[in-house]
């Protein structure tokens, strides 16, 4: 028997240790959720759901809900930005993985449309500046 065959390959590596090709930034940023298609669980259509979002990447979030959202569920986000100015950002995602403990979820998206491309690089280069 060869050695190899219990080997496990890079891909499957990453796919198994939840390793991401791009940097994530632990940030607390209110964001709220609007449940376009969930085939799972077609009552929640149309719902708006308030979440906090714990991590971000370029391509994807990581936030936290007081409900549970279904895996490949299409959401349209809204991320309010605050500061000095207060800047909405408009994205749409897909439900990627979630886990729910107690009382709360947390859910994995996948970001697929971003309107204002520009504003939110300038929001996501201001987020992996220390404070």
């Amino acid at each position: 028997m060869s050695a190899s065959k219990y080997i496990k390959s890079r891909e499957l590596q990453k796919k198994v240790s939840n390793e991401r090709e791009e940097m994530r930034v632990h940030i607390n940023t209110q964001v709220f959720l609007l449940v376009y298609d969930c085939i799972k669980d077609v009552t929640l259509e149309g719902t708006i759901i308030r979440g906090m979002m714990m991590d971000l990447a370029r391509n994807g979030m990581r936030l936290q809900t007081n409900v549970p959202i279904p895996t490949g569920s299409i959401l349209t986000m809204t991320v309010a930005n605050t500061g000095d100015t207060v800047a909405l950002h408009h994205l749409t995602g897909e439900v990627r993985c979630i886990t729910t403990a107690a009382e709360t979820n947390q859910v994995g998206l996948s970001i697929f449309n971003i309107e204002d491309f520009e504003l939110w690089e300038k929001f996501f280069a201001a987020s992996q500046k220390p404070k």
